[in-house]
């Protein structure tokens, strides 16, 4: 059992109970040796082992714990031994309790953040290491500052969780906290990551300009980025040749009251906020790139 500050102890109560349900049966005489009630190994006295009659039906006794959230189990074990004068018959229970864990490296509300900053544009998340099982089936999540690179980074090992350079060693119910809190983020970043925000920039995100910006900084001769009060673009120059995938143009255009934003020849008709904000993601990859050449 691992005390450390992450595991919390929890009131659990146990009720041990006998009953006699066959409406034949009048009274019930206990083995005393055979009939013992046992809590984590341990033998749990008290319990009234007198004849047990039809007109009380039920017999129990209740046994107060604590369950450390951290423990691997806790079990729980009632044999009920019944003799009379020709033969014996015994019942036999078992009970298994794994208590929930934490992660002690992040949770929901950590997770939440984290998601929320990737739809919004506010982080980039680094598709190339993130959401990927390892060969240790661990997972990670790398995301940061778009384009000057501050990481962030969330992790679970069978042994071992992360908090960006932080490490805690885990027993395996944290790591099963920690892996299902991974894979539900990851799964809210794929519904949001392959299309553009709508209520944002319908024709790009962050993520699709990051990803421009590394396939055409070494590019010769470089892309040119043409800025102006009201309008905004990337030309690309054609490079097919040199093995990367035909790149696209992005444009953001503002107007009083609409705007229009392209990727390559499609142009879409936006509202005024939403072509500002389309802007602002185009100032931020040129930006870069005048940077990076």
């Amino acid at each position: 059992m691992n005390d450390d500050s992450s595991c919390r102890k929890v009131p659990v109560t146990f009720t041990f109970e006998v009953c006699i349900v066959n409406p034949s049966l009048r009274k019930v005489r206990f083995d005393r040796k055979g009939t013992q009630l046992k809590l984590r190994g341990k033998v749990v006295d008290g319990f009234n082992k007198s004849r047990l009659v039809k007109s009380v039906k039920c017999r129990s006794k209740i046994k107060n714990a604590t369950i450390n959230t951290c423990e691997q189990k806790a079990n729980a074990r009632f044999r009920v031994k019944r003799k009379t004068r020709e033969s014996s018959c015994t019942s036999y229970s078992f009970l298994t309790i794994t208590p929930i864990s934490t992660c002690p490296c992040f949770n929901t509300e950590t997770m939440g953040i984290a998601v929320k900053g990737i739809r919004n544009d506010s982080k980039y998340l680094n598709k190339e290491f993130s959401c990927k099982k390892s060969d240790n089936d661990g997972i990670s999540l790398l995301f940061g500052n778009p384009y000057h690179w501050i990481r962030d980074q969330y992790s679970v090992r069978i042994d071992e969780c992360g908090d960006s350079d932080m490490r805690f060693y885990i027993n395996p119910n944290q790591a099963t906290e920690c892996l299902r809190l991974l894979e539900g983020g990851c799964e809210s970043i794929r519904n949001v990551l392959d299309s553009p925000d709508t209520e944002k920039c319908p024709c790009f995100n962050v993520h699709n300009l990051v990803e421009a910006v590394k396939k055409i900084r070494f590019i010769t001769p470089p892309p040119v980025c043409s800025i102006s009060d009201n309008i905004i673009t990337i030309n690309l120059p054609a490079i097919e040749t040199q093995g990367i995938e035909q790149t696209k143009l992005y444009a953001a255009h503002i107007e009083e009251q609409s705007g229009t934003c392209m990727t390559g020849d499609e142009v879409t008709k936006i509202t005024s906020d939403e072509a500002s904000y389309c802007y602002s993601l185009m100032e931020d990859a040129c930006k870069e790139l005048k940077y990076q050449l």
